[in-house]
């Protein structure tokens, strides 16, 4: 994937932070991405976490300042990524599962990227 912003993660404990943008070269889309580092379930706040960082990217992927922004990705498909240690848990799971079929109503896709080990 080629990277368009590198800085430090901000983790879904800061929904006003973009944690990452990439473009996946095989799929031709662009991800843009948040982290969680933390175990799900780990946090009380985590849920409400995670509830606001998905509004956030919601909003800023439909906002046309997004493509003012990052006018290469006119044209091209948009993803939300949550990139995390572990599988999110069922509370976890239930919210991404709402969000992802709210957002593809507008085209948007959501996953998550599972970067922990394997069991």
């Amino acid at each position: 994937m080629g990277q368009l912003n590198r800085r430090a993660m901000a983790g879904i404990q800061d929904p006003n932070t973009i944690d990452l943008i990439t473009h996946d070269n095989r799929t031709d889309e662009f991800a843009v991405i948040m982290c969680e580092s933390r175990p799900w379930g780990t946090d009380p706040a985590q849920i409400d976490q995670l509830i606001a960082k998905i509004n956030s990217y919601a909003a800023y992927v439909l906002d046309e300042g997004f493509l003012v922004t990052h006018p290469e990705v006119s044209g091209k498909s948009i993803r939300i990524q949550i990139d995390c240690v572990d599988t999110p848990d069922p509370e976890a799971a239930q919210v991404i599962e709402q969000a992802s079929r709210l957002l593809a109503e507008y085209g948007i896709a959501l996953l998550v990227n599972r970067l922990g080990p394997t069991a």
